[in-house]
């Protein structure tokens, strides 16, 4: 009888929700979409660019990434390949950029650049989603995308629902959340980058 080992195939769904998002969405692009639908949602004035669905939209994607990530962290999905080690002699983290600079021709160091990761999420993104998922249920992050595009296209401001700190808090966890997935999304691409560490085993004949 032989043992062999593969991982969850809701890991794997979810990591292919997590290309799918960034097949639609350079990392750049994403990170200043949620800015914008933030300020919009923010403002007492309704989304005032084109194409009126962009936020809605935008926000059932992000909800998509969401998802993902819950799956990932829940049922430990982890690849190796998207934890580096590489540090400088201070102990900070070396940034080379095949460890966060995807290959896409408007893609580079400055724009791919993970702006909003402290040094150990940035080195293992499962950090910034542990963190990401112990800040609000995946319900409570999914009523708040769908507050988010819906007061994008309202005269009134989001505040009414939530405070000022937690929209600050919300817009960092959703900044974060897309670089530590982006950081996934190139690292378990590469070649041997879907290797598991966390491995299931099922016994064949």
């Amino acid at each position: 009888m032989e043992t062999t080992t593969f991982e969850d195939k809701d890991v794997q769904y979810a990591y292919g929700s997590v290309h799918d998002f960034f097949d639609s969405y350079h990392v750049h692009v994403a990170l200043k979409e949620t800015e914008n639908v933030i300020k919009a949602a923010a403002r007492h004035k309704a989304w005032s660019g084109d194409y009126p669905y962009r936020p809605i939209y935008f926000m059932d994607k992000m909800q998509e990434l969401i998802h993902a990530a819950y799956c990932i962290h829940e049922r430990q999905g982890i690849r190796d390949a998207c934890m580096v080690s590489a540090t400088t002699p201070t102990g900070e983290p070396e940034l080379v950029e095949q460890d966060f600079v995807c290959s896409n021709p408007f893609s580079n160091a400055w724009n791919n650049m993970p702006r909003h990761l402290g040094a150990a999420q940035y080195l293992n993104p499962y950090k910034a989603i542990a963190k990401f998922t112990a800040y609000m249920t995946e319900p409570a992050w999914r009523k708040a995308c769908k507050d988010l595009g819906e007061y994008a296209l309202s005269n009134s401001s989001i505040e009414v629902v939530y405070s000022c700190c937690t929209i600050l808090s919300i817009r960092l966890h959703l900044l974060r959340l897309v670089e530590a997935c982006h950081l996934l999304e190139l690292r378990s691409n590469r070649p041997g980058g879907d290797t598991i560490t966390n491995k299931r085993k099922v016994k064949t004949k």
